[in-house]
């Protein structure tokens, strides 16, 4: 009898023991920490969506959808970049090359400025899925932005771009209907609807430009008016910056600095964000995207501030083609992914002109004031017919920018410079170089 409880004892203790080392390779990390994945089981997969901006309920109809027609597949979604975008950036570049798969989002956005930065940590779409031909019913802006060597990179299910803010009672009062459509007229505009005191200091502000601080999208202008004034901003040769050697990219700064400094400054730095300056009545006209815009209206309605807002799109230079700047985030898959054919299915779906609109009247119904821009020129005529969004869309059919593959890292740069007051243009070529030379990230082995 003792013998047998013995032995039984002995089993007990041996299968403990096995237990132990299975749950403490189960539980064994780097770090120490226990990262859970979800589980694939009876061929069910599991996708990992990162996104910007969107809670989970302006996007759950598109996820809803999605899994209807592909009922093995199911959509974790997690709303990042609420600590910032400088933080969510760090994030992604950290989650990617950490060597971790569990780790990685399968899909997540990244800015159409930082293609080049992330290109390699990133699986391409399938051709099966999505192929550059099926690129054409986009903007031509999202082909130049995310497709290379005719592989597609990111696919966006909304645009955006800079565009002029005003308010059109100030503008009235002094004559005008609308902003002007060069940068010359505007100017004028902008000189007549500045007031300032017997100091000649500016009471209130015609428009705002230049300093990084209290003018939100300086960078975004500073660069259009780069394109706008035929700066080549890279060698094709060298693939490095020369714009020290341009005339042209001297002249740009100039002209648009003049908007802050001088006797026929519209603008002053001690004002707050031009935003704030808007709404509070102290601003005429201002550079923004849409999504700047929603808050205006928000905000506009909340407080019963009463402005009268309009938009138009951004100023040309007299007898020059028309360029305007885009901003806008695309979405994309990690190369890491186990299931990137999954992944890119998904982000094709999401960017069908249904999946589009449903995404556009779902945001509205949750209480945005207005819709989404949409990338597909066949959608064109519905945000055509906003008179809000219309100059955002005739801006994006003739978007153009360039390549700096980390947009994040060149406007700080450049904060710095136009914070501080040098921002020549050799300092500003110099910032592009580094940039440049530096964004590429690779896979770690």
């Amino acid at each position: 009898m003792n013998k047998k409880i013995v032995a039984l004892g002995a089993v007990f203790i041996v299968l403990l023991i096995v237990l132990l080392i299975i749950l403490a390779n189960r539980n064994s990390g780097g770090s120490g920490s226990v990262t859970v994945t979800p589980s694939q089981s009876s061929g069910q997969v599991t996708l990992i969506w990162w996104n910007l901006f969107e809670p989970e309920e302006n996007v759950k109809p598109l996820i809803d959808a999605f899994e209807t027609e592909y009922p093995n597949i199911k959509v974790q979604y997690t709303q990042v970049g609420l600590d910032g975008i400088d933080k969510y950036k760090t994030e992604l570049q950290n989650s990617l090359t950490d060597q971790d798969v569990v780790t990685s989002p399968d899909i997540f956005p990244i800015h159409n400025t930082w293609v080049g930065k992330f290109q390699d940590l990133i699986v391409p779409a399938p051709s099966t899925v999505v192929s550059s031909t099926d690129m054409q019913d986009f903007y031509s802006i999202v082909s130049r932005d995310f497709v290379r060597s005719q592989k597609v990179y990111g696919l966006p299910m909304s645009l955006d771009a800079i565009a002029l803010i005003y308010n059109k009672t100030k503008l009235r009062e002094k004559g005008y209907q609308a902003p002007a459509l060069t940068w010359n007229d505007l100017k004028t505009q902008a000189v007549d609807l500045t007031v300032k005191d017997q100091s000649n200091n500016i009471t209130y502000a015609g428009f705002s430009a230049f300093d990084p601080a209290t003018s939100e999208f300086y960078f975004e202008v500073m660069n259009q008016l780069f394109l706008q004034n035929d700066v080549i901003m890279v060698d094709t040769t060298t693939k490095l910056s020369k714009i020290g050697d341009n005339d042209n990219a001297s002249s740009a700064v100039s002209y648009y600095r003049n908007f802050l400094e001088g006797f026929d400054a519209t603008w002053d730095p001690k004002f707050k964000k031009d935003i704030a300056a808007f709404l509070e009545n102290n601003l005429a006209m201002y550079p923004a995207p849409s999504w700047r815009l929603i808050n205006v209206l928000e905000y506009n309605d909340f407080y019963k501030l009463n402005l009268d807002v309009g938009v138009a799109t951004m100023p040309q230079l007299t007898g020059g083609g028309d360029f305007y700047w885009p901003t806008y985030w695309g979405q994309t898959v990690a190369k890491d992914s186990q299931y990137s054919k999954e992944a890119w299915q998904f982000v094709d779906f999401i960017t069908q002109p249904e999946q589009l609109q449903l995404y556009n009247d779902t945001v509205k119904a949750n209480g945005r004031p207005i819709g989404v821009i949409f990338p597909r020129i066949s959608q064109a005529e519905i945000n055509q017919a906003d008179t809000y969004l219309a100059p955002y869309a005739t801006s994006l059919a003739k978007a153009q920018n360039w390549d700096m593959k980390d947009g994040w890292e060149l406007k700080k740069l450049l904060d710095n410079l136009f914070g501080t007051n040098n921002a020549e243009i050799d300092a500003i070529q110099g910032a592009i170089n580094k940039v440049l030379q530096e964004a590429t990230i690779t896979p770690t082995p």
